[in-house]
């Protein structure tokens, strides 16, 4: 938007790119919470690029961040010192709406805390909504805490209610009977598990649109480790599970996965095996040239983000049924989920204790 008579603008700025010769009068800057490190430069360039105006403004607004988000993260520490006293900066107009640490963020007498413009902008209505959505996991409440209370949160969480989980243990069905099966393979280092699954899926009957019938899953694994691991094999938990056949001990763990994956391919009929490509393009290809369709799965947000969220509702519904396999279930335990700002989610290895 241009304006001849003061021979001035206003523009939008790449904010992946530097900004340096700008001299901006009025900068605006929105949801800072989603600053990476590639906008740094950027961000630095806009804070102190009006330095030879007269009255240079900087606006910035954002909802809360996570434990990632560091340029909002430090910006905010510093505006909560300025409003507590710790720190003198008349430059500086810090307002924040947030509920207090001990707050309990369904307490709708608090919503105002954080929602300052709540019946205006923001109905009831919908906080009571999302709340009812948000309030029955994990991850929900740290979404929720988030976005509608404005409160700093983890960027990880525990990704699956183990409550849900072991709810969910059962007798396996037909699967002669089933309307799908699938399977998915991930090929580990030589001190990590290399392991599949297949998962049968069935039609409940349940829904009344025939084009969008409701589902129930059932599944079973396989796993294996190198006999010449680091992990001491004679210890607990691994112990009991080389025991009860959970945990096949070979010298080759992923041409034995290979061996006994395509057979159970063969055995129920399996439609297709999702792998890594990064690592499993082998493996990969050696089913395709047996007749085993493939089907890539690279190990980021985009591919996992919906899959992760379809089986925490199948946990959540009583639509998922396991055997109880011990092993599953600690690894289950030990899944992480990372979530980043658009709000998808991806299991972190990095953040688990046992990946």
């Amino acid at each position: 938007i241009e304006f001849p008579a003061s021979d001035s603008d206003i523009k939008i700025i790449d904010s992946t790119r530097s900004a340096d010769g700008y001299n901006p009068h009025l900068v605006c800057l929105d949801e800072v919470h989603a600053y990476t490190k590639t906008h740094e430069e950027f961000y630095s360039t806009m804070m102190t690029g009006g330095g030879a105006r007269v009255q240079p403004l900087v606006c910035t607004f954002t909802t809360a961040g996570d434990d990632t988000s560091f340029i909002w993260l430090e910006e905010y520490k510093f505006a909560k010192g300025v409003l507590s006293g710790d720190f003198t900066d008349e430059t500086l107009f810090p307002l924040i709406y947030e509920m207090d640490e001990k707050d309990d963020v369904f307490d709708e007498s608090l919503w105002p805390k954080s929602n300052p413009n709540i019946g205006v902008s923001i109905k009831p209505d919908y906080l009571r909504d999302q709340a009812n959505i948000y309030s029955t996991s994990a991850i929900g409440i740290n979404r929720f805490t988030r976005y509608h209370a404005n409160r700093l949160v983890r960027s990880t969480e525990a990704a699956f209610d183990m409550n849900d989980w072991d709810n969910c243990k059962g007798k396996l069905s037909d699967w002669s009977e089933a309307d799908a099966v699938g399977a998915g393979v991930d090929l580990g280092s030589r001190e990590d598990f290399s392991a599949y699954a297949v998962v049968a899926r069935f039609e409940t009957g349940e829904s009344d649109d025939k084009d969008n019938p409701v589902y129930r899953y059932e599944c079973q694994v396989r796993a294996y480790i190198a006999s010449d691991c680091e992990r001491d094999l004679r210890q607990a938990p691994f112990a009991e599970w080389v025991h009860r056949d959970l945990l096949t001990v070979c010298q080759y763990p992923n041409m034995e996965l290979a061996h006994d994956l395509y057979r159970h391919c063969l055995e129920y009929r399996v439609d297709s095996v999702a792998y890594d490509p990064v690592g499993g393009m082998i493996i990969g290809e050696s089913f395709k040239q047996k007749g085993v369709m493939i089907a890539p799965m690279p190990q980021n947000m985009s591919h996992f983000n919906e899959p992760i969220k379809d089986l925490r509702r199948a946990l959540k519904d009583g639509l998922f049924t396991h055997t109880g396999d011990p092993l599953l279930r600690w690894c289950m335990g030990n899944a992480i989920s990372r979530t980043n700002y658009k709000e998808e989610e991806m299991l972190s290895k990095r953040d688990s204790s046992e990946k």
